[in-house]
């Protein structure tokens, strides 16, 4: 019952059943250390615009939130430009084939 929705484990390759789709950037371990930095680097903001500039809170929390937006907004861009023709070359050898991609 499960082979149809897993596909087979190739151990040849190291495939065991996984497909990688076109946002499956997303959800790696790089993207949870994105999220960790950009709400530690939104933070550090807030706290520097508040402490050094002595800026209100108000305006510290917008510069903040515009600052952590801009520093997710870089890093996700980076982790799919590196990512993608990795992930999309898999995606692809296995929409047009039906076979596992190689592991090289």
């Amino acid at each position: 019952m499960a082979p149809p929705f897993f596909g087979a484990r190739n151990s040849a390759t190291g495939e065991h059943g996984v497909r990688y789709g076109r946002w499956s950037f997303l959800f790696t371990m790089a993207s949870m250390v994105i999220t960790t930095n950009w709400v530690l680097g939104g933070t550090t903001i807030a706290l520097l615009c508040d402490l050094a500039f002595k800026a209100p809170l108000p305006a510290a929390v917008g510069v903040s939130v515009a600052a952590g937006r801009a520093l997710l907004t870089l890093s996700l861009r980076y982790e799919h430009r590196r990512l993608t023709p990795v992930v999309l070359s898999s995606y692809v050898a296995t929409a047009t084939t039906g076979d596992s991609p190689e592991v090289t």
